[in-house]
């Protein structure tokens, strides 16, 4: 605050003291307004900043929690974790509910770890009683058909709740089911409504955290609102960005070397006019094709049913009907989803279209029955002999844009933006968060074969979404498994090396950036 003394002032001390007024107004106006806290129990969740620690992660293969690893979590000036684990550890699966003290130590330890240092510690069942999101021997999604496994999981966090009961809210929260996926909305919501409801009467202040319905990206009112409960979403988006050449993802060795921001994709996927919950337009590629023009499409996936057509301005140049089946056809692989009763095989087969009769504008590729098709690529031959290769972009429910081909063989489109990957996941998200969701990103990360400038870039788009958005994130993970900051096993990076730590001294700097907002 400034004061003026009484004294009179002269022309040249009023004219400085107008402009320290004017100054100060400016300062004022301008200065940056913390964001609002978002409280779940009391506790702040935006202000959320940390990594996923793995140790209990695979029964069998499990090793304590460091003190170490909480502490320079602490010293970096990030204040959570996240401790994905397996059931399995703590408690004997041929005697249900015969719990291990001896293995349930440490996850003690890791929450008086988290007192100790001030980090809040969110216990996760990554995999649970019946399910987990990646192929477990012995865990075969029972929890969605079973009763028995329910009350089993039910009970299983009551023991949890009941466990640390006697740590703040502040300082202990409980995550449901890593990844929740493979089931039906009227299944996943009254057990996840019922849990919530358990723990409510064990502990009426603990913290919940609830990872959103398919796998993370599904809102739902109906959880969202309950009572002290976190939505938990996922960092991954776009997947053949976050998983290139993730072993564990089948196929992910054959997507093509990640981008970001992302170059202009045509859409893969050609939803039928019956398939009424996702956008079901054609693509319209608008440019110049002359005479003698054909178009090359590998057709990837087809599901049920398709009737495919490419059009030159309004001539029909392909037309086919893809129908899947059992046995031996066109495609490569037969695949049957037993939970639709269809086929959905994979051809992986390139079909070429007659040529183009007279000078067009527009190509269109359409599929006008069944239900959806997928494509792998699209190749226009010019008759001058110049191919140009169009990538496709696997993203479901993606609308299709109006695509511009230019003379030198460019795509681009009305409104494009690179970064639409990340955006288009988070807007759901958004809404819901207007809607009163208290939204987190429980994992997010890019594994170790993504380029690392990309990664980076890509970081920074995610971590300014999140800041715009004033929700928190943990980072899969700290310490090794490809994706964190420290001993990554990445080829591409000069790391720093400290205390036997190989730091990822860039990746570390933007964490640090937007630990706090």
């Amino acid at each position: 605050m400034i004061l003026w003394n009484k004294r009179k002032v002269t022309i040249k001390e009023r004219g400085m003291k107008k402009a320290c007024i004017i100054l100060l107004a400016v300062l004022m106006c301008t200065s940056i307004v913390p964001a609002a806290p978002v409280l779940v129990s009391g506790v702040d969740i935006s202000k959320w900043r940390g990594f996923n620690l793995t140790e209990q992660y695979n029964v069998g293969k499990e090793k304590p929690f460091l003190e170490s690893d909480f502490k320079l979590i602490s010293e970096l000036g990030f204040n959570f974790v996240r401790l994905p684990v397996d059931y399995r550890i703590y408690d004997d699966t041929n005697n249900p509910r015969s719990y291990k003290e001896d293995k349930l130590k440490a996850l003690d330890e890791a929450v008086e770890f988290g007192e100790k240092y001030k980090i809040h510690v969110c216990i996760n069942l990554h995999k649970a009683p019946g399910f987990c999101i990646n192929k477990t021997v012995g865990i075969n999604d029972e929890l969605w058909t079973d009763a028995a496994t329910q009350d089993y999981f039910v009970d299983y966090w009551v023991m949890l709740t009941k466990r640390y009961k006697k740590y703040s809210a502040e300082r202990v929260s409980l995550n449901l089911l890593n990844e929740p996926a493979r089931t039906k909305p009227e299944i996943f919501l009254p057990l996840m409504q019922r849990v919530v409801k358990a723990i409510n009467e064990a502990d009426p202040k603990r913290l919940i955290v609830m990872d959103a319905y398919n796998v993370g990206a599904v809102p739902m009112a109906e959880l969202y609102k309950m009572n002290n409960v976190v939505t938990a979403i996922r960092g991954y988006a776009p997947g053949n960005l976050t998983h290139y050449k993730a072993e564990w993802v089948k196929g992910s060795d054959t997507y093509a070397v990640p981008e970001w921001p992302v170059a202009c994709k045509v859409g893969a996927y050609l939803y039928a006019p019956s398939k009424t919950d996702v956008p079901n337009g054609p693509a319209v590629i608008r440019g110049k094709f002359p005479a003698g023009t054909k178009v090359v499409v590998n057709v990837a996936q087809v599901s049920k049913k398709a009737d495919f057509k490419v059009k030159s301005d309004d001539a029909v140049i392909f037309e086919k009907i893809f129908e899947p089946k059992d046995g031996a056809g066109e495609w490569k692989e037969v695949v049957y989803k037993k939970e639709y009763d269809m086929y959905q095989n994979k051809y992986d087969k390139e079909y070429t279209t007659a040529a183009v009769t007279k000078d067009a504008s527009t190509l269109t590729l359409v599929n006008t029955d069944g239900d959806w098709m997928r494509l792998n690529g699209i190749k226009i031959q010019f008759p001058a002999g110049k191919e140009v290769q169009l990538q496709t972009e696997f993203a479901w429910g993606r609308k299709h844009a109006d695509y511009i081909l230019d003379a030198n063989g460019r795509l681009s489109a009305e409104g494009f933006d690179g970064e639409y990957p990340v955006k288009n996941f988070l807007a759901p998200w958004k809404d819901a968060i207007t809607n009163g969701a208290k939204v987190f990103v429980g994992e997010m990360g890019a594994y170790k074969y993504t380029p690392h400038d990309v990664t980076l870039r890509w970081f920074e788009t995610c971590l300014s979404q999140y800041k715009s958005m004033n929700i928190g994130w943990a980072l899969w993970s700290f310490r090794g498994g490809g994706f964190g900051p420290i001993d990554s096993g990445r080829k591409d990076v000069q790391f720093e090396e400290k205390d036997g730590m190989k730091i990822d001294r860039k990746m570390m700097d933007l964490l640090i950036k937007y630990r706090n907002y």
